[in-house]
């Protein structure tokens, strides 16, 4: 995802600490995925945008925007699903263990994760490693 050449210290200093704090995390590591990938989109350049974040009941991953209405194409997450990507997005690491998501909806948002980056990032291609995690690991 990342195709920059040049050096940038701000990316580094992010992907460093959440290593870090990934390492030290004794709770909230069943969510911690979901909310690094969620904040990496600010660096890759398409973080959400959370205007209507409070009174929004759908959030389109085309668009990368919480919207009052539906869409009209599929890549659109609609309640329970927005409520738990703005969860996400309003936590601190600090915070994770305390976000509960069921299991299985917790999977659903990691491939919208991965939808998102692959409506937003050129040549994005598919993810398969969590596919072979859940496998192995059922």
């Amino acid at each position: 995802s990342i195709k920059q050449q040049t050096a940038d210290e701000v990316l580094f200093e992010f992907l460093f600490q959440s290593i870090e704090l990934l390492d030290k995390l004794d709770e909230g590591l069943a969510n911690f995925h979901l909310h690094f990938l969620l904040n990496l989109s600010r660096f890759l350049g398409f973080y959400p945008d959370r205007t209507l974040e409070e009174r929004a009941d759908y959030f389109d991953l085309k668009e990368g925007a919480f919207v009052r209405s539906a869409p009209s194409h599929v890549l659109v997450l609609q309640q329970p699903h927005t409520s738990y990507w703005s969860a996400i997005l309003k936590s601190h690491v600090d915070g994770l263990p305390g976000l509960r998501i069921p299991a299985e909806e917790r999977k659903f948002i990691l491939r919208k994760i991965l939808d998102f980056y692959q409506v937003h990032i050129e040549g994005f291609g598919s993810v398969k490693s969590h596919q072979i995690l859940e496998e192995v690991l059922s």
